[in-house]
């Protein structure tokens, strides 16, 4: 199974219930390269000042579908932070969610710690070693994910759940 990476605004991921992607890699465009059922890493940007900077927080699976992000999110959180819609346009729903009991600063794998700082953003395919021995061995606790209606609706539809 792949793993793959992408960096997100902040961990409350859960209340979200989506991915947001940047006009420089769209939804559909991460999405061509993933799987169903396959595990992205989720992490904050390692940058002064933010909650959980350069730390490995998650994991989730993903639904592949996409669509804008004011279409998919939680729509509180989406009232509360409009510029995320601005910078983040499109969006995929998270099917699963579990949070590391102990996340790790990504620094600690060379290789995924340059990887992360070239994508800008992107989702990519993890190829650290270091990185996918400590995602098999972390402790993760599945925590609830917020699902739209549209997402409901569609999750019924299609069997996934």
């Amino acid at each position: 199974m792949r793993v793959h990476f992408k960096h997100l605004y902040g961990p409350d991921v859960p209340s979200w219930g989506i991915i947001g992607f940047t006009k420089a890699q769209p939804a559909a465009a991460a999405l061509r390269n993933y799987r169903n059922g396959e595990i992205v890493l989720l992490a904050v940007p390692n940058q002064p000042g933010r909650e959980m900077g350069g730390m490995i927080f998650g994991r989730c699976t993903l639904l592949r579908w996409d669509a804008r992000t004011d279409q998919l999110a939680n729509p509180e959180m989406a009232d509360a932070s409009p510029e995320v819609l601005a910078r983040w346009p499109t969006a995929t729903p998270i099917h699963k969610y579990w949070r590391a009991e102990e996340p790790i600063h990504y620094a600690k794998f060379p290789s995924l710690s340059r990887a992360a700082m070239l994508g800008r953003g992107r989702m990519f395919e993890v190829d650290d070693v270091g990185a996918l021995d400590w995602f098999r061995t972390a402790t993760w606790l599945e925590e609830e994910v917020y699902h739209c209606a549209r997402v409901k609706d569609a999750m019924r539809l299609t069997s996934v759940g």
